[in-house]
């Protein structure tokens, strides 16, 4: 099970308990400098310490227990959308990811575009967080936005979306940041999404082609 997780895993079971370094790492009988260390990837993650964690936190009254929490990571890293991070818990903490373009929601990215952690109140579907690094209209620079999957019915007018599609002479997936406009066609209200970032043309939301369908539901400001 170690090559499954990570530190910044480990992090995150922390922030789900709402735990200081401190706290957490005299609970797993670690002091906090090598806490730190293991989160951040410079101490890998041994047998032993799952070990301990699964010992200390077998019972939880105010969070998951660890093997909860392992559960849902596995079902994560097994999915079709790797990145994407399912609730658990009264609270979602996620890693916040640095945008850029040729996002694939099916590969993990790697931890070194992790740019900061952000925690939100609890949500029904898998959800993401990323940092935006240019402003435009729709958000700040730096601003974080959470996006959480959703059925296309669920999508509003004007709300900011995140898709990843396949274009239609290539089965090759591909992630875009997108404003939801309903406009008026022969069969009846259609879903259009106009590009953002990347930016470019218009794109008629046809469902075989939408793989994962997400919009915005909290922003954040980044520190």
């Amino acid at each position: 099970m170690a090559d499954l997780l990570t530190g910044a895993d480990i992090r995150r079971f922390r922030k789900l308990l709402r735990l200081s370094q401190l706290e957490f790492a005299g609970q797993i009988e670690l002091s906090q400098p090598t806490l730190s260390l293991l989160e951040a990837g410079r101490i890998a993650l041994t047998e032993q310490h799952l070990r301990v964690l699964n010992e200390n936190f077998a019972k939880q009254a105010n969070g998951p227990t660890f093997a909860e929490f392992v559960a849902t990571i596995e079902h994560e890293r097994g999915g079709q959308q790797s990145a994407l991070v399912a609730p658990i818990g009264r609270h979602l903490t996620l890693s916040v990811w640095r945008w850029r373009e040729g996002w694939d929601l099916s590969v993990l990215p790697p931890q070194t575009d992790v740019v900061d952690l952000v925690t939100v109140p609890f949500m029904t579907n898998p959800a993401i967080a990323f940092a935006m690094p240019r402003a435009n209209e729709h958000w700040a620079v730096g601003e974080i936005l959470v996006f959480s999957r959703c059925e296309r019915k669920e999508v509003q007018n004007e709300d900011v979306c995140l898709i990843q599609c396949t274009r239609r002479r290539s089965r090759s997936p591909y992630t875009a940041v997108a404003l939801a406009r309903h406009v008026n066609s022969g069969n009846g209200r259609v879903l259009q999404l106009e590009m953002i970032s990347p930016a470019g043309s218009a794109l008629i939301a046809e469902q075989e082609q939408i793989q994962v369908l997400l919009r915005v539901v909290y922003r954040a400001r980044h520190i």
